[in-house]
């Protein structure tokens, strides 16, 4: 009986201990005591980072300033040049309509449809923020590889930058919060049209609208047809003009968004000192069997470990 009691004892034991081996196997998560190897590895890469993500954030202020290298800038002037060349009032529009109303309501129709169709055209923005957005995750992401942050597990080109970052923060231990709090930050970070552009475009354009008395005063004014279209079409260019003044004042946003979180994300995880760079320490030698696999040779012991484990399990 005893016997029997030892052995269940032990062997409840061993499962325990072969659950916890599992564990660090999967997570790649091992605790060691720190040697000289390890210290020398951490440092190599500690003077690389904080140099590299130094230069990103110089490169995102110099952009967050300069307007002649603005992807974003430029494509929206792109888009209020073919707003300029859209023509929207003409005799012949205004003949389809008017086929199914007088001529009055015609001209107020070609008017209502406008504004839709001017803001439309830069609904699309989306996909530029979207794409700025991504230019500096992957920046971030280039200067991780650049600086020695290379997973085994995990394959910077085959992914996206959002999901390289995302893998790399599910690696990060919740007792590590000034990392995990600034790899959050940057994973979450978005920018998008409704947020950023909608509302000065639809400012820009409030007065386009059938309800203003005072377009329709003018437009009672005029003695033609011809007048009436060509008043139509001026208070168009005037809409067009007002949105180009409006995308001026805000055209650096998005670098000066993208500058502000990657300086933010330098001053969470570098320039905060001892307790950050303690944390990448710690999170890197407890991966160093992932991120330097030349250097360390410790998972083949592991798998030793576990396969002695599973085989004292079966007795």
């Amino acid at each position: 009986r005893l016997d029997g009691y030892f052995e269940n004892y032990y062997k409840n034991e061993i499962v325990e201990l072969t659950k916890k081996v599992k564990a660090s196997l999967e997570n790649g998560y091992i605790d060691a005591d720190e040697t000289d190897v390890d210290v020398d590895n951490f440092e190599d890469f500690w003077d690389k980072f904080s140099e590299n993500l130094d230069e990103l954030v110089e490169k995102y202020q110099e952009l967050s300033e300069n307007a002649d290298d603005n992807t974003f800038a430029k494509e929206i002037h792109a888009v209020i040049q073919k707003a300029k060349e859209q023509d929207l009032f003409t005799k012949k529009r205004l003949k389809t309509i008017k086929s199914q109303s007088s001529e009055p309501e015609a001209l107020l129709m070609l008017l209502r449809r406008a504004r839709p169709i001017l803001t439309s055209m830069f609904s699309d923005f989306d996909i530029a923020l979207h794409d700025t957005v991504n230019k500096l995750k992957s920046s971030l992401v280039a200067c991780f590889k650049k600086s020695g942050l290379q997973f085994s597990s995990i394959n910077y080109d085959e992914l996206e930058a959002n999901d390289a970052l995302r893998l790399i923060y599910k690696k990060i231990p919740d007792k590590y919060s000034i990392l995990k709090q600034a790899f959050s930050n940057i994973i979450n970070f978005k920018l998008n049209y409704r947020g950023m552009l909608q509302h000065h475009i639809r400012r820009a354009v409030n007065f386009l609208h059938p309800e203003n008395d005072e377009i329709r005063v003018n437009l009672d004014a005029c003695k033609s047809v011809d007048e009436k279209i060509d008043f139509l079409s001026n208070e168009y260019k005037d809409a067009v003009y007002e949105i180009k003044l409006a995308v001026d004042k805000i055209k650096l946003d998005p670098n000066m968004a993208c500058y502000a979180v990657i300086e933010e994300f330098r001053d969470q995880v570098v320039v905060r000192g001892r307790e950050a760079k303690r944390e990448w320490r710690k999170f890197m030698l407890g991966h160093k069997t992932e991120i330097w696999p030349d250097v360390y040779q410790k998972q083949a012991q592991f798998d030793k470990v576990q396969e002695a484990l599973a085989e004292l399990n079966s007795f």
